[in-house]
């Protein structure tokens, strides 16, 4: 009985052992591809936006490169091998400079650029995922019935495409829109004035529940013109501001990402504000606009992350994202923190050269226990780059999975011992 118990605690000491590795073991990092710059055959800078992943496959566009320098759509194997450029801007009909992700619908991706020529405009449009089938769907034109420069992605819901563009409109603040897969009735839902009552600027993707209601942020806008939270029914009616940013050193300024939404609770992070070192917050707030706490406070330096231009990932009760600049060699960072706000840790600094990224303006995608993203700046081009990061599954699963193989063990042996 003795040899038993002592068998049972020795083996408690390796499951307790292994599950502290666990939670101390470092994500891994790899770099998936180094960008080159324009005319070359491959992208470069990509701007704001994260993979799409399907299955082993990955989907990005980036804001310049390409044969013309205009920007490209491209694709590659989850590893980094297989690199293809499926589509290059030639800046003029199709667009050129694309911002945001790209959406996945079956075999079809729909992106936007965030220009049509030099003088404005943006397009949005839809391709196979083979690069077959380039259809341009919309051309934004600004005026009273259209928007100018969509600085994100498209949003589909209940088969239709939601967005955004910056500027334009009837009242000159930008436009949140809506238009059908083939991009026939195309509609603007809303006009942003500014003021008190409104947003300005929306720079982001709009974000939908299950019950009809899409949510975004505005750069600008709200009772100090530091940005707003809104929210709309998707027919464009029921248009509310749901927060306006203050910093005041309870939320920050200046969003410039789109809204994680989790049940009734919207999640998100400002690019500026929030503390001394002006370097941008995260926050989450209910859907119905109360409840807005303040997670985290960036303040660069080694352990911290500074101006994030992005969007947050979630997964359980873990957020992800990446800021522009702050950690190790103040080249931007990968990050976590819980949804209380607590646990806020690196994943990674960026370094830049030949072996890393540097500033990442983007988001991150999650699929499995692997993180990917993009960075605007570094590599051996200096161009940009793709990576991933494995990240350790969450204390709990990996321990519930220990546990039980454990206590199988333990059972065979109690087993063996009184047969």
């Amino acid at each position: 009985m003795k040899t038993m118990t002592t068998n049972r605690n020795t083996m408690l000491a390796v499951l307790c052992a292994l599950l502290l590795g666990a939670a101390n073991a470092p994500a891994q990092f790899n770099l998936l591809h180094s960008f080159l710059d324009a005319g070359n055959g491959d992208g470069s800078f990509p701007q704001y936006g994260a993979p799409t992943v399907s299955g082993s496959t990955l989907y990005g566009m980036t804001y310049r490169g390409g044969f013309t320098g205009y920007g490209s759509v491209f694709k590659m194997n989850t590893n980094g091998t297989g690199y293809t450029l499926l589509y290059n801007f030639n800046g003029f009909s199709d667009g050129r400079w694309p911002y945001g992700s790209l959406t996945l619908d079956g075999s079809t991706l729909y992106g936007m650029t965030s220009r049509i020529s030099d003088g404005g405009g943006g397009t949005a449009f839809k391709m196979n995922t083979d690069g077959t089938g380039f259809t341009l769907l919309h051309s934004f034109a600004g005026g009273v019935n259209d928007g100018l420069l969509p600085y994100g992605s498209l949003t589909l819901y209940n088969s239709m495409l939601f967005g955004m563009a910056l500027a334009g409109g009837a009242r000159g603040g930008g436009t949140a829109f809506r238009m059908n897969t083939d991009g026939t009735g195309f509609t603007t839902l809303h006009s942003f004035a500014g003021g008190v009552n409104d947003g300005s600027a929306p720079f982001g993707s709009l974000t939908s529940d299950n019950n009809g209601w899409l949510y975004g942020m505005t750069q600008e806008g709200g009772s100090l013109n530091r940005g707003t939270v809104f929210g709309m029914n998707v027919d464009g009616n029921g248009f509310a501001v749901l927060h306006s940013f203050k910093d005041d050193g309870s939320d920050g300024k200046y969003p410039s990402g789109s809204l994680t939404l989790s049940g009734s609770t919207l999640y998100g992070m400002t690019w500026q504000g929030g503390g001394w070192n002006n370097g941008g917050t995260i926050f989450k707030m209910n859907t119905d606009g109360t409840g807005f706490t303040l997670l985290h406070t960036f303040n660069g330096g080694v352990s911290d992350g500074l101006n994030p231009y992005g969007s947050l990932t979630l997964s359980g009760s873990t957020l992800y994202g990446v800021t522009q600049w702050g950690g190790v060699s103040n080249s931007g960072t990968a990050f976590q923190i819980n949804t209380n706000g607590t646990g806020f840790s690196l994943l990674h600094s960026f370094a830049g050269g030949v072996n890393d990224g540097k500033n990442p303006k983007g988001s991150l995608t999650l699929s499995g226990s692997t993180l990917y993203g993009m960075t605007y700046a570094g590599g051996v081009y200096d161009a940009g780059t793709a990576f991933s990061i494995v990240v350790v599954p969450e204390p709990s699963s990996m321990g519930l999975v220990l546990l039980g193989l454990g206590l199988i063990g333990w059972r065979r042996l109690r087993l063996r011992r009184e047969s």
